[in-house]
């Protein structure tokens, strides 16, 4: 007796589980499929009760994939959130490097400037000076022309006339005379040593 009555709460149990699983999954579809038929009182019902099962089958599919797909849509805006802030990052950083190399330049502009002119305005019978100058010429290519160049109101025309060859040097930084008088803003040198330069090529 206690065997069967074992055996009959084993098949309950199965029972029990079986309608669980069918409520989890089909049982809504189901239920309104079933709802459908007592309505519409089909001539074939268990083919009705198919094709509308099927018919729910590519809704909830269909359902799914455009889930999928606005849940990848929102993975991707971060990324192409990540994208642009890493552009203008990288555009931040390279504006940076670019004003800190014109600014290099510029203060080496200056400090060259400044160096000319302390030549220029050093008395010549100092043997201080001329040692400077020396080690000015060896060490940064500068010819007197490119000393002159960088002083405003300076007087070119003889040194222009004892070597025009000068024209042409070129100091450490591949700079001429007139880049130089360019770079330091004096017009005036630039328009003497254009003007040598017309004289020599017509000549």
């Amino acid at each position: 007796m206690s065997r069967n009555s074992s055996a009959s709460r084993s098949a309950a149990d199965s029972n029990f589980i079986d309608t669980n699983y069918l409520i989890a999954t089909v049982g809504p579809t189901l239920a309104r499929g079933l709802a459908e038929l007592v309505e519409r009182r089909p001539a074939d019902p268990i083919e009705h009760l198919a094709a509308f099962l099927y018919k729910q089958a590519d809704v909830i599919h269909a359902k799914k994939q455009k889930e999928e797909s606005a849940k990848r849509v929102e993975i991707k805006k971060p990324t192409d959130e990540q994208g642009k802030s890493y552009r203008s990052s990288f555009q931040n950083q390279t504006q940076d490097l670019r004003e800190q190399e014109e600014n290099k330049r510029k203060r080496h502009t200056e400090k060259l400037i400044k160096r000319h002119k302390e030549l220029s305005t050093a008395s010549p019978v100092s043997s201080s000076v001329h040692k400077d100058d020396e080690k000015f010429i060896v060490e940064f290519g500068e010819t007197e022309l490119h000393r002159e160049a960088a002083i405003k109101n300076a007087n070119l025309s003889q040194l222009l006339r004892s070597n025009y060859r000068l024209i042409a040097s070129r100091n450490f930084r591949r700079k001429t005379p007139r880049d130089v008088a360019r770079d330091a803003g004096l017009y005036e040198n630039v328009d003497q040593i254009d003007h040598k330069t017309a004289h020599n090529i017509a000549a």
